[in-house]
C-alpha cells in the first residue's frame, strides 16, 4: 500500500489474524448503525468508499443476512478489484477524490471505513458525498484515534505497508470540518480494545473506558 492505497499484498493479509480481526471489527460496527437505522427496511442503496476488495459486502451478509443491499464500491487500486467482481456487487476504479458520479445519484448509506485520515481534503470530499446522499441517509465513518495512532506509530506497530496516514482527526475536528456545509454529526462511539481481538471484546467494551478504545465510528446525516 502506498499514501494509504491498498495493494494485493495487503488484501491477502487482510484474509487472517490481527488484519482481519480489525477488519471484520469494522464492518460489525457499520452493520449494528445499519441495522439500527433501516430497522424496517429490506433493501438498501450503499456505496463504499475506499472498498478494496469488497469485503465490506461480503461481511453484511453476515452480519445482516436479511437486508437486500444494493452495492457500489470506489477503489483505487486496480490490483484490490482483479478477480473481485461478483455480479451482486458493482466496482469504479477510480480516485474517491474525484468521485466519478452521475448528477442525481443517492445512496442510503455511504461507507468509509479507514479512508477519510488518508484524505488530504476532507471538506471537499465530504460537500460532494452529501449530494449523493438520501434525505433519510447515513455516512458512516470509522478511524483510528489520533492519540493511539501516534503511539502506534512511535512503537513501530505500524508497519510501512499502512504507512501513507494523513492525520486521523478527532471527534470536535470533524465537527469544524462540516460546520459549513449541508452535513451534521448525529452520532459518535469508539470501539475496539485491542487491534487483534479477543473473546467477549463486545461486551467488555460496553463498561470499558471509552477514552481507552483505539477506534472511533462517526455517523453523519444531512442538516
Amino acid at each position: 500500500m502506498n499514501d494509504g492505497i491498498l495493494d494485493k499484498e495487503y488484501i491477502n493479509k487482510r484474509k487472517k489474524g490481527t488484519y482481519f480481526h480489525r477488519l471484520k471489527r469494522r464492518a460489525f460496527e457499520v452493520c449494528y448503525i445499519i441495522k439500527e437505522h433501516y430497522v424496517t427496511k429490506s433493501n438498501i442503496s450503499l456505496l463504499d468508499l475506499g472498498c478494496a476488495e469488497g469485503a465490506l459486502f461480503d461481511l453484511t451478509k453476515l452480519f445482516l443476512p436479511d437486508l437486500s443491499i444494493d452495492y457500489t464500491g470506489i477503489e483505487y487500486s486496480i490490483s484490490c478489484l482483479i478477480n473481485s467482481q461478483d455480479d451482486k456487487k458493482a466496482f469504479i476504479n477510480s480516485d474517491i477524490n474525484k468521485l466519478p458520479l452521475k448528477k442525481g445519484v443517492r445512496f442510503d448509506v455511504i461507507v468509509m471505513t479507514a479512508v477519510l485520515e488518508h484524505i488530504s481534503r476532507p471538506k471537499i470530499l465530504l460537500s460532494k458525498l452529501s449530494d449523493h446522499l438520501n434525505e433519510n441517509g447515513i455516512i458512516i465513518i470509522t478511524m483510528p484515534d489520533p492519540f493511539f495512532e501516534k503511539i502506534a506509530s512511535f512503537l513501530g506497530n505500524i508497519e510501512e505497508s499502512e504507512s501513507g496516514h494523513h492525520n486521523p482527526i478527532n471527534r470536535n475536528e470533524l465537527k469544524n470540518i462540516i460546520k459549513d456545509i449541508d452535513l451534521y454529526m448525529d452520532k459518535f462511539k469508539k470501539f475496539m480494545i485491542t487491534p487483534w481481538g479477543f473473546i467477549f471484546e463486545n461486551k467488555i467494551e460496553r463498561i470499558y473506558p471509552d477514552i481507552l478504545l483505539l477506534n472511533q465510528l462517526f455517523v453523519l446525516k444531512k442538516k
